[in-house]
This record gives C-alpha cells, sequence and structure tokens, in this order.
C-alpha cells in the first residue's frame, strides 16, 4: 500500500527544521568553570569475567479489556557458560508499569542466579540502578495509582533489586548500571545550583538561600512550580554585575532537556578530554517529591510504603528493605570522542540510601580505573558502545513475530482472547 503521507511529512520536516537545533551547553560549562574530567589515555582489558544483563517486555489487550503482559530477561557470560533465563506473565488492568516493573524483577533474579552459580567479578546492568529504585518507591509509597497489581508487583521487584545487590556483595561481584541514553539532571542541578550559591552570595539571604541549597541537594527542585517561579524571579530580580551569567544558569536549570550527560560532554570539550571518566558522585534519596511529602527518612517512607502495600494486598517489610539499599556512586565514562557519555552506576555498601551521615549528594573518592577498563575495552562505537550488553540487548529484546508467536500459543493452549485492536496490531485478524 502506497503511503499517503510522506510528501506532507517532508514539507513540515522542512518547515520545522530548527527543532532539531543540538542543545547547546558550552556557555554553562565555561560559568561552572569546574573540571571534573580525568582522561584515560591507554586501556587494557582486565582480567575479569563478567555477565551481562537485559530483558524485555510485550503487552496486549484482550477481549475483555485486560491486557496480557509478558516479560523476559537473559544473563550472557563473557566466559561462554550457558545463559541463564526467564520468562513471566500476567493478565492486568490496561495500563500502569506492572510490565517494566516484571522485566526489571526478571533482570535482577536472571543476574542474581549468575553470580551465585558463577565465578563473576563484574555483572553489568542495563539502564539506571537509581531510577529503577526510585520508581519502586514511587509506585508503592505515593498516591499515584490505585493499590493493586501494579503496587503488588513493584514490592517484589524492589525486594529482587536488594537480594541481587546482596547476592553481589556475598559473591564479591561488582554490579555496574549502565545508562546509554540518560537524561538524568543529578550532577546537573548540583553544578548550576553550587555556581548560583557563588554568584549571588551576599546578594540573597533568607528562603532564597536555602533554596539555593536545597536544589543543589535534591532532584529536581525545579520540577516544582513553586521552585521554578521563584527561580525565574531571583534571576529577574538580579541587577548584579554577573546577572547575564545568573540568568543563563537559571534558564538552563529549567531548560528540562538539558541533562547531564550532554553537560559533563560539554564540560570534557572545554577540558580537552577525548576519553576518560567524570568525577565519581555518591547519591542518596535525593527525590524533591519524597522530601516535600515528608518521606525522605527510612521510617516515614516505611510507614507508607507497607500501608500502601497492605491495601494492594502485599506483605511488604519496608523498613528491613529500605534499611538494606545502598548508597550508589555515579560517574561517567566517555568512551569515544564522537559518542556521548555513558552514565555507570555502582551500589556502595558503606552508606545507607535513606541515611544522612554523609549529604545525600556529594563527589566521592573512588577507584574506577578496572571499571573504567572493562568497559572502554567492550566499547565498539556509539551504537554498540558495550559488545556484551547489546548481546543481552539482542537475545532479549521481542521482535514482533516472536511475541505474534506467544500470543498464537496463548490463544491455542489457554484460549486467550486478543481485543480486535490487538488482533490487527499483530497481524492476528485472520488468526
Amino acid at each position: 500500500m502506497p503511503d499517503l503521507f510522506f510528501d506532507l511529512f517532508a514539507r513540515r520536516l522542512r518547515e520545522k527544521s530548527g527543532v532539531f537545533a543540538p542543545i547547546l551547553a558550552d556557555p554553562l560549562a565555561e560559568i561552572i568553570g569546574e573540571r571534573v574530567w580525568s582522561a584515560v589515555d591507554r586501556v587494557a582489558p582486565p582480567n575479569a569475567s563478567a555477565v551481562a544483563v537485559d530483558g524485555g517486555v510485550q503487552a496486549a489487550g484482550l477481549s475483555d479489556g485486560r491486557q496480557l503482559v509478558v516479560a523476559r530477561a537473559i544473563a550472557i557470560s563473557s566466559a561462554g557458560s550457558a545463559p541463564v533465563r526467564d520468562v513471566d506473565l500476567d493478565v492486568v488492568p490496561q495500563g500502569g508499569g506492572v510490565g517494566v516493573s516484571m522485566m526489571t524483577r526478571l533482570e535482577m533474579s536472571v543476574a542474581a542466579k549468575a553470580v551465585r552459580e558463577g565465578d563473576v567479578d563484574y555483572a553489568l546492568m542495563d539502564g539506571s540502578l537509581y531510577v529503577k529504585m526510585m520508581t519502586l518507591i514511587h509506585v508503592i509509597a505515593l498516591d499515584k495509582v490505585a493499590p493493586g497489581p501494579e503496587v503488588r508487583e513493584a514490592v517484589r521487584t524492589l525486594e529482587s533489586i536488594k537480594d541481587f545487590l546482596d547476592a553481589c556483595k556475598d559473591a564479591g561481584a561488582r554490579p555496574l548500571f549502565v545508562s546509554k541514553d540518560s537524561h538524568l539532571k543529578i550532577i546537573k542541578d548540583y553544578l548550576i545550583f553550587t555556581a548560583l550559591q557563588r554568584l549571588l552570595a551576599g546578594h540573597v539571604d533568607g528562603e532564597d538561600l536555602e533554596l539555593l541549597s536545597r536544589g543543589a541537594q535534591l532532584y529536581s527542585l525545579s520540577w516544582l512550580r513553586s521552585g521554578r517561579q521563584r527561580l525565574a524571579e531571583i534571576a529577574r530580580e538580579y541587577k548584579g554585575v554577573d546577572g547575564d551569567l545568573v540568568r543563563l544558569l537559571v534558564e538552563k536549570e529549567l531548560d528540562q532537556y538539558l541533562g547531564d550527560s550532554l553537560l559533563l560532554d560539554s564540560m570534557a570539550r572545554r577540558e580537552g578530554v577525548r576519553r576518560g571518566v567524570s568525577r565519581p558522585m555518591l547519591i542518596g534519596a535525593v527525590d524533591v517529591y519524597l522530601k516535600r511529602a515528608g518521606l525522605d527518612s527510612v521510617d516515614s517512607l516505611g510507614r507508607a510504603m507497607e500501608r500502601r502495600a497492605r491495601e494492594a494486598g502485599a506483605s511488604f517489610d519496608a523498613i528491613t528493605a529500605l534499611s538494606g539499599l545502598p548508597r550508589i556512586l555515579m560517574f561517567h565514562v566517555k568512551a569515544g570522542d564522537q559518542d556521548v557519555p555513558l552514565m555507570v552506576e555502582t551500589p556502595l555498601h558503606k552508606w545507607r540510601f535513606l541515611s544522612d551521615e554523609l549529604p545525600r549528594k556529594l563527589f566521592y573518592e573512588y577507584d574506577w580505573r578496572m571499571d573504567a577498563q572493562l568497559l572502554m575495552s567492550q566499547y565498539v562505537n556509539p551504537l554498540n558502545y558495550n559488545r556484551l550488553l547489546m548481546l543481552a540487548h539482542h537475545y532479549a529484546t521481542f521482535t514482533a513475530a516472536q511475541f505474534q508467536e506467544y500470543l498464537l500459543l496463548a490463544k491455542r493452549e489457554v484460549g486467550l482472547g486478543s481485543s480486535r485492536r490487538g488482533m490487527i496490531g499483530f497481524g492476528m485478524l485472520n488468526g
């Protein structure tokens, strides 16, 4: 069938070409002025074994209004041992995050099994540990979704994360969570608000000074309407000699498209680093929504999570689970001159995720040399940023044809009835 829309698309593309211009962070790097990169000139592959873990998830609407969710995960070994695999499925209400939670749970499960059964030095995990943990905590603790399947699955998944991290700790394996396209702004917030504190020193006090301090330590104050408005007012009202710099910093802080990776990439160019590692930052529970709700301690957050779990019909010792979650050490690896830095996270069990023994954000001394050598030695190009993780991704990701086979088997074996929209989408209308 011919595409009756391609000419319209080409016309609109030319009309709106300006929206595709890259977001520039170079002027911001100049204002911040800090050196955050260490160059890595020579890369020798470490003598270390690794497993790489990834998962996939698919869902299809059913004729009764629910949806079938199927998730799977695999752990691939660099030593050539047999992969560790798992699949799970459920029938749940339409929408929600059950599928993503289920996939994460399976990833943690196969990773923990691979670590416990093999001689593993590294477990390479796809995606952000901080995002996984905070997403699950939000689902369980905050009244964003009705207590039900999504909360129950989130409870199981958070427990599986803790189990995997404990397995790595016991086995002496180091987990590295690698994000190719991270949009986190944790380091950006810290650097911009720290620069604002420096430029506005002596010009703001009281609540405004506290606002800047909270902005540096939380993620992300600019998501709150009150925070955005006050930041804009401070920039507009400031008449000092550095007014243009203050206004640019506030503008870029409010820019939700500019994240850590883009900012750090600009800072790498400023420092003349073609390949290297950024200064590690130790982070805890810095979520602005938990802080605003008064749920940023183990006791307060644990009580809220246990209440919601009970309402969802789940049993959950949240206090114990939260007490066992470690702080996260975050750094970026620039593996190629033309590639945006990879975000890398690893747990640091010495410090608790929900604890004020240390500031919730701080730069931290950490020997990243072997981690960087492992990741850089497995780097190919911006697309194949890690050979082992890309192999796991290849096996774990569903193709449309594969999921169609799953649906056909479910239809034949248990009489599962797909919705008409689902059958059209997977070419099963005559199936």
